[in-house]
């Protein structure tokens, strides 16, 4: 359907509705024709102008996907390491592409740095339940974090400094960002 077609056809029922009106202007009683006439007009130029705005938001949807698969498509080249979508890493772990996107996150924050990576819910939570309520006591162990070298230089160093349960959820998620940033 071209839309400059409907359109030229929507305008000539406007022209001819236009033109039942002037038919009808002086009459003091209006035929049941008009009547008609009008609601069939209206009608037709309802649903063609429905149809092309349901062609026209298919259309915008359909560009909206490519450039979302282009948008990722290019992301991912960018981001996709040389060596194959799995590998092992030093624990035997299996290591997926995910995970790799997950460190580069981290690198791209500059060196790692958990300030920037953990949103605001979670460094209200972790203030909260790991770090009794203490904003500087958080920032400091961040800061500390960001020296360590590896995941059990910084478990050790959270060990040593606080006594937290590993199996409670905010030290769960604690835990899993700093695993991210370890990988």
């Amino acid at each position: 359907m071209s839309f400059r077609n409907e359109i030229e056809r929507g305008l000539e029922q406007i022209q001819q509705l236009q033109e039942l009106y002037r038919q009808v202007r002086d009459m003091e009683m209006l035929p049941l024709s008009f009547f008609s006439s009008s609601y069939d007009i209206l009608r037709s130029l309802t649903a063609s102008l429905h149809e092309m705005e349901t062609t026209q938001l298919n259309r915008m949807q359909e560009q909206l996907s490519k450039h979302q698969n282009i948008i990722v498509e290019n992301k991912l080249m960018e981001e996709t390491p040389s060596y194959p979508k799995e590998e092992q890493d030093t624990r035997g772990d299996v290591r997926f592409l995910a995970d790799t996107i997950s460190k580069r996150m981290f690198e791209g924050t500059g060196l790692g740095d958990l300030k920037k990576v953990i949103s605001l819910n979670d460094r209200f939570l972790f203030q909260r339940e790991l770090f009794g309520g203490d904003a500087k006591k958080l920032d400091d162990t961040l800061n500390q974090l960001k020296t360590c070298s590896s995941l059990s230089d910084a478990m050790n160093f959270l060990n040593e400094n606080f006594n937290w349960n590993w199996e409670d959820e905010p030290a769960i998620l604690f835990r899993e960002i700093l695993e991210k940033r370890f990988l």
